[in-house]
């Protein structure tokens, strides 16, 4: 029987790992009311206003944790180093092709349409990250702009993870190949 192929290395399941945590412990804390300000008295009364503490730290969290897969991704050498993400149209259309006749090759790392939805991400991330950041700075205070792009952004989020669900759930299927559980234990079956 031939080796399991080693997909995911121990610091991008851990970069995982905390974005998950994040998003636990934000959800908690806003489900418990205690997501407003520190030593603010209104918890009881409004945890899911605009701006409160634990959505800014979630944000600034995750924004933190895509800067550092940038960086891990900039010294890498194997699939999952910058090199290997580099979104290519030609590429991206061949393997569009095949996949509407569902043909598509198993890869050991992203596709080249999980390419673009990778940089997709993180972008949105990072820019949620960036707008969120300037509507708490006096320069921006009451120019609806910015939260609007913030909020724009958090749709376009919310759009590219239910995309990529469909996607992973998908290739899954076409694959017969369980890869949620492949970017939990970071290992595929080899490629033929």
């Amino acid at each position: 029987m031939s080796r399991a192929l080693q997909i995911i290395t121990r610091q991008q399941r851990a970069m995982s790992s905390a974005l998950l945590a994040v998003r636990t412990i934000a959800r908690k804390a806003l489900r418990s009311g205690s997501g407003n300000t520190p030593g603010s008295s209104s918890a009881s009364c409004c945890p899911r206003r605009d701006g409160d503490y634990v959505h800014r730290l979630m944000g600034y969290t995750a924004s933190a944790i895509v800067l550092v897969r940038l960086s891990w991704a900039a010294v890498s050498r194997s699939h999952a180093g910058l090199a290997a993400l580099r979104p290519s149209v030609s590429q991206s259309r061949a393997y569009l092709r095949l996949l509407v006749r569902g043909q598509a090759p198993r890869s050991a790392g992203h596709n080249p349409l999980g390419v673009w939805m990778v940089w997709l991400l993180w972008i949105l991330v990072l820019l949620l990250g960036v707008t969120g950041w300037m509507s708490r700075l006096d320069a921006f205070w009451g120019d609806d702009f910015v939260h609007d792009a913030h909020a724009l952004l958090a749709d376009m989020m919310l759009i590219a993870v239910i995309l990529h669900l469909a996607g992973v759930a998908t290739m899954s299927w076409l694959w017969r190949e369980n890869l949620p559980a492949s970017m939990i234990t970071g290992y595929k079956r080899p490629l033929r």
